[in-house]
């Protein structure tokens, strides 16, 4: 057991060199196309509360920022940026009530006292006259050559609204009656649906836990040891989720970040070990499954993974006050469901594979990509 301990971290060592070699270039441009956009209508102040996440890649890519001319962007250079970044996010961020434009209070990035991948802008308007016919323009990044998408989210009141801003639909407007409500008013099932759909987006783009699951995915081998190790990972992200979005029990992302991308190159050196393993022909491939230790420590990363799930739903999305049990519960389910998604459409390839001569090779170069992916996160989260 010892001397697999020192393999496993002999080899995230290794991994970890490649990685600072790969940190110390400069990274390509490139875009995630995807942001949310919270916006909180208060009809008893006239006020409209909006808050942009956003990654600061996309933003200095698109308007070409890059003070020093070394191709890429640090986050020491992002505090020099912020006053043109703000700026942008000012002009293309609008709300309109009536037809007349709201004229903004206060506007400012969020200091989350964490480095955080996404830059959060806050820009609170008031309008003159009690709120009607309120419409919200979102113009960020749209003009961008690859086009851009930001999930948005409105609350008034105990209504939760959703739709998309991108180029074809650039705002979106609501009707505020008398009573400081919508004039539609939304069900429990349309919150729950909504947050079921918030779930799905950030399982199916959160590649980090992507990449843990399909790690886990092709340490299981067959489905039923599969069965119970994503089970495991549920109980555990599940547990961790709705303790730290309710802020019961957290942890600083500073410390969860970090050590989600250790996880990803720890279940990857296991993949690794295990493959070097010489085939036991006593044993049907049918009770072939994972080392019996996994199933623990998937629970234990497990948690930590649920931190990391708590953070987007607490930070980016939000949670609406007057429903934060369905949209809890809801937006766990749609975790749940994205990762079955994950394993529904990978499962059948990578038992496909298994099957042919270059299977096992083709799993230990996965394996291989997975940790120095993983180990070059965790370099640059602990930066």
């Amino acid at each position: 057991m010892c001397t697999q301990l020192l393999v496993r971290m002999s080899c995230i060592v290794l991994a970890v060199v490649a990685s600072f070699v790969m940190v110390s270039q400069p990274a390509f441009a490139h875009q995630t196309a995807v942001s949310t956009l919270n916006v909180e209508v208060r009809p008893d102040k006239r006020e409209v509360d909006m808050l942009l996440a956003i990654s600061p890649d996309d933003v200095t890519d698109h308007l070409k920022l890059d003070p020093n001319g070394d191709g890429w962007v640090d986050q020491s250079e992002l505090p020099y940026l912020e006053p043109a970044i703000g700026s942008y996010f000012e002009e293309h961020l609008q709300v309109t009530n009536n037809g007349q434009v709201c004229q903004p209070t206060h506007q400012d990035f969020v200091d989350m006292g964490r480095r955080m991948a996404s830059l959060l802008f806050r820009k609170t308007v008031q309008c003159d006259d009690a709120l009607g016919e309120v419409t919200l323009t979102n113009e960020v990044m749209l003009a961008s050559k690859n086009g851009y998408t930001h999930y948005g989210q409105i609350q008034i009141g105990k209504d939760i609204h959703t739709t998309v801003f991108n180029r074809d639909t650039s705002s979106y407007t609501v009707q505020v009656g008398a009573d400081g409500q919508a004039a539609s008013e939304q069900s429990f099932w349309d919150v729950f649906v909504q947050y079921i759909w918030q779930g799905v987006l950030h399982i199916v783009l959160g590649i980090d836990h992507v990449l843990f699951v399909l790690c886990l995915l092709l340490a299981a081998r067959r489905f039923r040891p599969l069965l119970v190790v994503v089970t495991s990972f549920t109980l555990a992200h599940s547990i961790t989720l709705a303790l730290s979005a309710l802020e019961v029990l957290t942890l600083p992302p500073t410390v969860v970040e970090p050590l989600i991308a250790l996880s990803i190159a720890w279940v990857a050196v296991e993949l690794l070990l295990e493959a070097k393993k010489p085939a036991d022909a006593s044993k049907d491939d049918e009770e072939v499954g994972p080392p019996l230790h996994l199933y623990a420590l998937t629970f234990a990363f497990g948690l930590l993974h649920g931190f990391g799930f708590s953070y987007v739903l607490r930070d980016e999305v939000g949670l609406p006050t007057d429903a934060l049990v369905p949209a809890l519960l809801s937006f766990n389910v749609g975790v749940e469901l994205g990762q079955i998604a994950i394993v529904a459409a990978a499962f059948p390839l990578v038992a496909w594979a298994r099957g042919r001569e270059w299977g096992s090779k083709a799993i230990k170069v996965v394996a291989a990509l997975v940790l120095l992916v993983s180990v070059y996160w965790f370099v640059t989260r602990l930066m």
